[in-house]
């Protein structure tokens, strides 16, 4: 197989077949493979989070534990945290790789509350569980890549009219 090469975003044109594909959606191909294999490779410890928070409910502006739990996770896992992050319950975790101007700012939301009386029959446990998969996936597909710049932030489950305050 003969490939040719050119700058990204142009297409590439791989030999033999009539396949064209561009650089771009290579690297996006290659990141969502890195993004399932962190993913995989991490499921017990994500699984851990959301049961740890499904067997500690907590009601709104109550959630020290999930608080406490997420935070620390995302800082063993390179996220700059923000603890307490306009209400002590609230937090907001960034990462940050090459060109941060000119760079993707993607946000994820987490929601770690739980109702009164019935804990989490609303399923924030799982919320919390994804939006934290989700921000380690993406951070790992942007480092292996070192194609893909910009923010990766995790955002608490405030006011979300506050979300574009968080993601300038």
């Amino acid at each position: 197989m003969n490939i040719l090469l050119r700058p990204a975003g142009v297409n590439v044109n791989i030999y033999p077949g009539s396949v064209t594909v561009t650089v771009k959606q290579k690297i996006m191909e290659e990141a969502k493979k890195i993004a399932c294999v962190i993913i995989d490779q991490n499921i017990e410890e994500l699984n851990m989070l959301s049961q740890s928070i499904w067997n500690n409910p907590e009601l709104a502006f109550n959630e020290h534990y999930a608080h406490n739990l997420l935070t620390d996770y995302l800082e063993k896992c390179g996220f700059q945290v923000e603890k307490s992050f306009t209400l002590p319950t609230a937090f907001k975790a960034t990462f940050c790789h090459g060109d941060n101007k000119n760079g993707a700012n993607i946000a994820m939301l987490c929601e770690y509350d739980a109702l009164p009386g019935i804990g989490h029959a609303c399923g924030h446990n799982l919320i919390a569980e994804v939006g934290i998969a989700a921000s380690v996936a993406v951070k790992a597909a942007m480092v292996s890549t070192n194609q893909i710049f910009g923010k990766v932030k995790l955002l608490t489950h405030l006011n979300i009219t506050l979300v574009s305050r968080w993601c300038p």
